[in-house]
């Protein structure tokens, strides 16, 4: 392995690949990669959990599938063609369905009761400040908002399926699915 450091960043700026220029490393588009950076790394925590358990192995798939797919969004809104389409969010629908399916009625839950749920409900989280992180870059116009509508398409359903992976593998992990008492 090469030297992991550059000693580029040491000024507090940073390369953006929306602008295609050195920013601040507090740019709204900045803080958005770094949301999706953290997202994938909460996924692969929930992957390694899932992995472990055969009951659970198709939804470690499918959570290493929703990593993929923001590594690609990142690449997309950055300028590549082709990263991802409108079909990527068809698909994560249909993923939605079919887990959906399994899971009956769901409504507010306390986050816990395994490792995997619950870093599945981190990784939501942070996909949800990514969606709002994607719109402060927009708004800072600091990347383009063609590009844009699909990649908050894919954000908003990415959230659901996690939604519904964490409920899928907190029952077949026979975690406690612990309802919010409303009032």
């Amino acid at each position: 392995m090469t030297r992991p450091y550059t000693r580029v960043g040491d000024d507090g700026r940073t390369y953006s690949p929306f602008a295609r220029a050195r920013v601040d490393k507090d740019d709204p588009c900045i803080a958005f990669l770094g949301d999706l950076d953290e997202a994938e790394a909460w996924l692969g925590l929930a992957s390694a959990a899932l992995v472990e358990r055969q009951a659970t192995r198709d939804l470690a798939e499918l959570v290493d599938w929703a990593q993929e797919l923001l590594f690609r969004l990142g690449f997309h809104l950055a300028g590549r063609a082709g990263c991802v389409s409108r079909e990527d969010v068809e698909s994560v629908e249909r993923a939605i369905d079919r887990l959906g399916s399994e899971l009956g009625a769901a409504g507010f839950v306390l986050h816990g009761g395994a490792l995997a749920p619950a870093a599945l409900a981190v990784a939501r989280a942070v996909v949800r400040r990514a969606e709002r992180s994607l719109v402060a870059c927009l708004k800072s116009g600091g990347a383009p908002a063609d590009n844009a509508a699909l990649g908050l398409a894919l954000l908003n359903r990415l959230s659901d399926l996690l939604y519904v992976l964490e409920l899928a593998a907190a029952r077949r992990l026979g975690a406690e699915l612990r309802p919010v008492r409303t009032c």
